[in-house]
This record gives C-alpha cells, sequence and structure tokens, in this order.
C-alpha cells in the first residue's frame, strides 16, 4: 500500500477539515481493476500540484472522498478542505454560495472559496453551475480581477477540485457550460468506473465497509458468506458504493450480535430495480434533455439554411436572421458551423 492510501484510508482528524466528507475510508478505490489502480496512480500524483483537478464518476462513486484524498496528500493538507454541493443549491444562490454577498465595501456573507484560503475547494457537480457563477468560476481559478471590483478577494491561494456525473462535452455543445471552463478542468482528470464495471472488485470493497461499520460501532466485524457474496455480485448497484454501503449498514443494524452476514440478512431491503422506473425528477430532467438536444438540432438546420441562402455572406446571412453580425457568428461558433 502506498504512502497516500495509508494516509487517506483512516479518517483524517486534523481540526482545520471545514465540512469534510462524512468518510475518508474511500471504499470505491479498493480493487485490482486497470480502472482503480489508474485512478489511484492519478490522485498520488495530481497531490503534488496545485493545477485544477476533474473527478468524473457516477452518483455513490465517492468523489468527495477522492477530493479529500488528494488534499490530504497534498502539501495544504493541514489548510481547510471545503466542500459546496452545487446540485443542492439553487441556481439564483450559485454565486453567492461560491463567492459571498458584499454591499458597498462590506462583507454580508463569505463564500466557500473564501473560507478554503490556502487550502483546497471541493465544487461537486460542478456541471449544474448556472452561466454567471461558471465565468466566476473561470476567472477564480485564473486568479484575473474583474474591472468593477467584483472578484476583488479572489485572487487567494485555492486549489479547486471539482466533480461531476455529467458529460461535459455534451453540456457545452447544448450551450449550458462554458467550453473555456471545461478546457481548464480537463488538464487534470480522475474517473471513476461505475461498481457493475468492476465487479470482481466488490468481495473486497465489502469486507471494508463491514470492517469499518463494526469500527464505528465498536463491535467485532461479522464474517460476510459465500452466498452472501454472490447475492452481493448479481446486484445492479446503480448507486455504486455508496448504494452497497447503505445495504451492509442497514444489514449490519438489524442484526448488531451477529458475527455472521449471510444472503438473507442482505435481502432486507435488496438494492432497487430502476429498470423501468423513473421518478419525477428523472422524467423531468429526461425530458429536458430531449428538449435542448431538439432545440439544438433545428437552430443548426436553421443557421445551415441561412448561410446557404446568402451564399455563405455573414453579413447577409445575419440581416436574414434579424440579429447583429457578431452575434450571428457566435451562434455559429456555439453549434459549431463558423467557417
Amino acid at each position: 500500500m502506498s504512502a497516500l492510501m495509508r494516509t487517506v484510508i483512516a479518517p483524517d482528524p486534523s481540526p482545520t477539515t471545514d465540512r469534510a466528507p462524512e468518510s475518508g475510508r474511500l471504499s470505491s478505490l479498493i480493487g485490482t481493476s486497470p480502472a482503480i489502480v489508474e485512478a489511484l496512480s492519478r490522485i498520488e500524483r495530481f497531490s503534488r500540484c496545485a493545477a485544477p483537478v476533474l473527478v468524473i464518476g457516477e452518483t455513490g462513486t465517492e468523489k468527495k472522498d477522492v477530493a479529500k484524498a488528494i488534499h490530504v496528500a497534498s502539501a495544504r493538507a493541514g489548510r481547510p478542505f471545503v466542500v459546496s454541493e452545487v446540485g443542492r443549491i439553487a441556481v439564483s444562490n450559485h454565486e453567492r454560495e461560491l463567492f459571498g454577498q458584499r454591499r458597498g465595501t462590506f462583507t454580508i456573507t463569505e463564500g466557500a472559496w473564501t473560507k478554503a484560503e490556502g487550502g483546497s475547494l471541493f465544487l461537486d457537480e460542478v456541471g449544474e453551475l448556472d452561466e454567471s457563477a461558471q465565468a466566476h468560476v473561470l476567472l477564480a481559478v485564473e486568479r484575473r480581477r474583474d474591472a468593477g471590483g467584483a472578484l476583488e478577494a479572489l485572487s487567494g491561494d485555492v486549489r479547486l477540485i471539482a466533480g461531476t456525473n455529467r458529460d461535459l462535452d455534451v453540456a457545452v455543445r447544448q450551450g449550458r457550460f462554458r467550453a473555456d471552463l471545461r478546457d481548464r478542468l480537463f488538464e487534470l482528470v480522475v474517473e471513476l468506473p461505475p461498481l457493475r464495471e468492476r465487479r470482481d472488485d466488490i468481495p473486497s470493497i465489502a469486507r471494508r465497509i463491514v470492517h469499518d461499520l463494526a469500527e464505528e460501532d465498536g463491535r467485532a466485524s461479522p464474517e460476510i458468506t459465500e452466498e452472501a457474496m454472490e447475492f452481493l455480485h448479481r446486484q445492479e448497484w446503480r448507486g455504486n458504493v455508496g448504494e452497497l454501503e447503505n445495504v451492509l449498514r442497514g444489514a449490519m443494524a438489524l442484526a448488531p450480535d451477529a458475527t455472521v452476514l449471510d444472503a438473507s440478512a442482505l435481502k432486507h431491503r435488496p438494492p432497487p430495480k430502476r429498470s423501468g422506473f423513473m421518478t419525477v425528477n428523472d422524467r423531468w430532467k429526461t425530458l429536458k434533455e430531449a428538449k435542448d438536444e431538439l432545440l439544438e438540432e433545428l437552430e443548426s438546420e436553421y443557421l445551415r439554411e441561412v448561410l446557404d441562402r446568402s451564399g455563405g455572406n455573414m453579413t447577409l446571412a445575419a440581416r436574414y436572421a434579424g440579429v447583429a453580425r457578431g452575434h450571428f457568428y457566435r451562434l455559429l461558433k456555439k453549434r459549431g458551423l463558423a467557417r
């Protein structure tokens, strides 16, 4: 085991940690699959520099704990580690959450960026950021100052680590994410594979989770039977390691004195079969994505038609479209049609 993993697998007791992840175990990074070996290697290498890092993975792949691992293994370990979960914040509050609120020369609320001074800021679900907040994050990362002084306090020493479960390339094509910010984040990338793609690692992960949960409860670690392991191996685990941990925690809570966890104990709450089932929120997101893709296709088709009718003359095409020439060019560039 590397020095990095000896450091980050155990919970970090540092009192300087601000809103640290609930777990420091990094259960998802246990195993021998090539993707996990590569992820560990990247975490160790990236901890030695100060450039932004993007952690890509589905919900439940412990992106937040990976960010904490990078922080703890870096020279910033004794400084704050601040987590800002964008997906849980109203869009109208994104800038206030990250950069605080000022009135005149007075700071009313302190933002996450200021709180992370000298340390690391984990920006979870960065793909959900609104357009204005994206621009400010880019400025902050590049340590530039806004001409009006709005970002005056953002030239501090903060290491940005971002997480996403969305495809940022698709978001850029749909005009929902800045290409320059995506490019900045893609300099250093850690990609976490879903649990269903590395089923051979499930026994090791399950044993580690059970051991750590037992240690938290001050009890002996129960043994997981072969039949129980087979049960775990067959599940879909759409919620990844987070879902696996919930199932094991429930089994241990229902049998606090058990020395063995068998398949019947794990079936108290089988992992949900999600095929064919969608929440109202899931359906809304799916419909919205379909609408965005259709509008993008229609806009691209319209722009091509206007260009053809104008014989490729940009000024004439903009006049046909009823917009300024500069705006028309930006639309072409946004859709990848600029010549």
